[in-house]
């Protein structure tokens, strides 16, 4: 059908119902892999989803960590990819966002929505990083783990901030079912300067990893998860 000797031929489509919402399904499809990554910081006693969903700030480590993870943009007027988040400023002002030419991710970080909302803004069905700071017991830092577990998120990559910018990665809620991604890996320990790549990279591997999971899933760029799995064996 698409040989060039037949390049000069008409193939007429019959105008229906399910054509007009199949060309609007195809309208919104984005031209490169999207991926939504949520990000919470757990202050010090806070082991229950509202006290960690009202904070409005984190420590100087987070939102150092943070604001690398990409660049800042103006959701009102930001004409890339949203990832559920609104313009009308129910999920916040401004959000994290990092794009390549084949990539797209937007950061739902809860400390910039506000706090008096619900948590219908921000979407942790797939990957979510809990940030805490390590000037805790374990004891204490475990306990905070236990209560994030109850807000039904399964995915979890854990970073415990320290002042002297090291990073202890933790990734032990991911099913065994789920392919190995990285680069970073349960118990790494990194500088802060390399931190936010380093997560970004790491998310975004997971975030393919999880979805590889899904039946009938087809992604848009194959090559990627071999790849990424390739590298670290």
């Amino acid at each position: 059908m698409n040989s060039w000797d037949r390049r000069k031929s008409f193939h007429l489509l019959k105008k229906n119902s399910k054509l007009l919402r199949e060309l609007k399904n195809l309208d919104s499809r984005q031209c490169r892999e999207t991926h939504k990554i949520a990000v919470f910081y757990i202050g010090e006693g806070q082991e229950d989803k509202c006290s960690i969903l009202s904070n409005s700030a984190g420590s100087q480590d987070y939102e150092d960590f943070v604001s690398g993870l990409g660049w800042e943009v103006d959701l009102a007027t930001h004409c890339g990819f949203m990832g559920g988040l609104q313009r009308n400023g129910s999920t916040g002002l401004t959000a994290p966002y990092y794009a390549t030419s084949t990539v797209e991710v937007i950061f739902h970080v809860s400390t910039r929505m506000p706090s008096d909302s619900d948590d219908s803004g921000i979407d942790y069905s797939h990957i979510w990083i809990a940030c805490a700071d390590v000037s805790e017991n374990d004891g204490k830092v475990k306990r905070r783990e236990s209560g994030m577990k109850k807000m039904g998120m399964k995915n979890r990559l854990c970073l415990c901030l320290s002042t002297m910018l090291l990073c202890q990665f933790k990734n032990n809620t991911f099913s065994p079912a789920v392919p190995f991604f990285g680069p970073l890996f349960n118990g790494a320990i990194v500088t802060g300067m390399l931190l936010p790549s380093l997560v970004r990279a790491t998310c975004i591997n997971a975030s393919r990893a999880v979805k590889s999971r899904l039946t009938l899933y087809q992604s848009l760029y194959p090559f990627f998860l071999k790849a990424s799995v390739g590298t670290m064996t």
